[in-house]
């Protein structure tokens, strides 16, 4: 295998480079000629970012090659033509190369330069290109690194300016909550809108920012979403995935869970009141009492809140009871025969005391998943309060079974 010579190899890289280095002349003086870098010359400038380095090698090893060329043809008239050639080469900086070489500012030091006019052209261009095409972050930005540096820049700009029109609106409409915010605009206007309300509203007004344990689970929801959104369109927009899912697992889902216990607990209050003034009104039927219309419209108001929860025993349990005091209030209700067990009197007292224990520890446990007004485990929580519900139609059978037979059950 012959490989090139020496000579050959340093006449090749010097053709190459001569004529990148028109490329880039000619790429500079079009652009230079269109008034700046319009958006519709994208390639151009991309082209001229990639050869730009071989625009100085190549003039220098035009004029050499000149040069050489011009002694030859006193002996070589051949020569001649080639001498032509790259003397014409030589000449051609001077439509070009003007537009793209540093230029002197007046008033600055010896030996200081401002920035060569193509490149501020370029960021112009790139600023204008940003605020005609909205990219979401730099790295959607094409062109040359000046072209890219104003793109950023228009970038930051819009960004700046949303988060102050979004601390603006804020100062101006004091939203009452976080989640006011949410309908305002851009995820930067959001971001200066929650600034001013976490700075200035809730700061000085702690009653604007609320508490969870204030809230329905509904209402805790919106404002958890309200919290994080924002933040995850910008790590979105910022080509950042995996801090929005790192922020989505660690903080989001966690408080969202916390909504759900709001629920239970709100739930878990609610319902063991109902179901006891239930109970009431069908003692007083069944001792053949009149019940008010102030209970009879509190037993209905009952009904209406026990009805919009969630299917669970405790539910099931109301709803059946519920039955009951309709029918006895209508005067319909039949009285099931209920077989209850026959123990002694001992024990009935046994198994009613093994349902306290049970009950106690229950409740012992719930009551340490609690940290303050948060539970730590709201499945744990969750388990064991129907555990308790579960265990309701038993104190019952057991209770009303000893109360039949005629057994005294000692107090608890």
């Amino acid at each position: 295998m012959n490989l090139p010579s020496l000579p050959r190899i340093v006449t090749i890289t010097s053709t190459v480079l001569i004529g990148l280095s028109l490329v880039a002349q000619c790429a500079g003086l079009i652009l230079a000629r269109s008034g700046g870098v319009p958006t519709d010359h994208l390639g151009l400038l991309a082209l001229l970012g990639m050869t730009r380095f071989a625009l100085v090698p190549g003039i220098a090893l035009a004029l050499v090659f000149f040069l050489l060329n011009a002694v030859r043809s006193v002996r070589d008239p051949g020569a001649r033509l080639t001498a032509l050639v790259f003397f014409l080469i030589t000449l051609f900086p001077l439509l070009s190369v003007s537009s793209l070489m540093p230029r002197a500012v007046p008033g600055e030091a010896s030996g200081a330069a401002s920035l060569p006019a193509q490149e501020s052209a370029q960021f112009v261009a790139g600023d204008e290109w940003a605020a005609l095409n909205k990219p979401p972050r730099g790295s959607a930005c094409p062109g040359s690194s000046e072209f890219i540096r104003g793109c950023r820049h228009a970038i930051e700009r819009r960004r700046s300016e949303q988060t102050a029109q979004g601390r603006a609106w804020a100062v101006r409409h004091k939203p009452a909550k976080g989640s006011d915010c949410r309908g305002a605009g851009e995820p930067y206007f959001v971001l200066g809108c929650r600034q001013v309300f976490t700075e200035q509203l809730a700061a000085d007004d702690p009653r604007r920012h609320g508490s969870y344990k204030q809230m329905t689970g509904a209402e805790c929801r919106t404002e958890v979403n309200a919290n994080y959104e924002a933040g995850e369109q910008i790590d979105l927009e910022n080509g950042n995935p995996q801090s929005a899912a790192v922020v989505r697992r660690k903080h989001w889902e966690p408080d969202l869970k916390e909504c759900d216990n709001l629920d239970r607990q709100r739930d878990n209050a609610v319902m063991p009141a109902a179901y006891a003034r239930l109970q009431a009104l069908i003692e007083k039927l069944n001792a053949r009492q009149t019940v008010s219309e102030d209970d009879k419209t509190g037993a209905l108001k009952d009904f209406s809140a026990m009805a919009a929860l969630g299917d669970q025993p405790y539910k099931t349990a109301y709803m059946r009871l519920f039955e009951e005091y309709s029918a006895r209030l209508n005067g319909d209700f039949k009285e099931a025969v209920v077989e209850y067990p026959r123990i002694s009197c001992e024990q009935y007292q046994a198994k009613i005391d093994e349902m306290r224990r049970r009950d106690k520890e229950r409740v012992a446990a719930m009551q340490a998943l609690r940290l303050g007004d948060v539970i730590t485990s709201g499945a744990a929580h969750d388990r064991l309060n129907q555990e308790r519900i579960a265990m309701l139609w038993d104190w019952k059978l057991y209770n009303d079974g000893a109360r039949t037979t005629g057994c005294a059950i000692k107090p608890d």
